[in-house]
């Protein structure tokens, strides 16, 4: 898999002194080995180049392998060779404003607690959801969510 980084300074106007010239950072991820989910398999001693500006997976290769552009490439390294890498994970069914119902009632966190407490415990969630491997999740809505919503892109 490649893609083709695209650099962080401009160069348009033709300058051509080092500070002027265009730089694509990457990441150069090592790892000890990296987890195929459509092949189902492992795979030894991957390097994974990330655009730090993006976060944009660009290239998965084998260690040895150097990352070739038209631009200047600035490469921050990161050492997982001890570790296993694995993708971002996906949970499709999360209630990121509600606590485990053995706490207190469904109804009771509807009607008797504030939407403000409710959000504070749902931005403890999703850190907690991020810190544990899900990239992606697909909220459960909720009635009074869609009023935070409105809010949220009023800011």
């Amino acid at each position: 898999m490649t893609t083709t980084p695209r650099p962080t300074a401009d160069n348009s106007n033709g300058a051509t002194s080092q500070s002027d010239v265009a730089k694509v950072r990457l990441y150069k991820i090592r790892t000890g080995q990296v987890f195929d989910p459509i092949e189902r398999v492992m795979f030894a001693r991957q390097v994974i180049w990330v655009d730090r500006d993006t976060g944009v997976v660009v290239r998965l290769g084998e260690e040895g392998e150097t990352f070739r552009s038209e631009f200047e490439v600035e490469v921050t390294d990161v050492d997982l060779t001890k570790l296993t890498v694995l993708p971002g994970f996906v949970d499709v069914h999360v209630h990121l404003f509600l606590h485990p119902y053995a706490e207190t009632s469904w109804d009771d966190q509807l009607t008797k607690e504030s939407l403000a407490g409710r959000t504070i415990r749902a931005t403890v969630h999703a850190k907690k959801t991020l810190l544990a491997g899900f990239t992606t999740v697909r909220r459960v809505w909720l009635d009074d969510e869609a009023e935070l919503r409105g809010d949220l892109a009023r800011l």
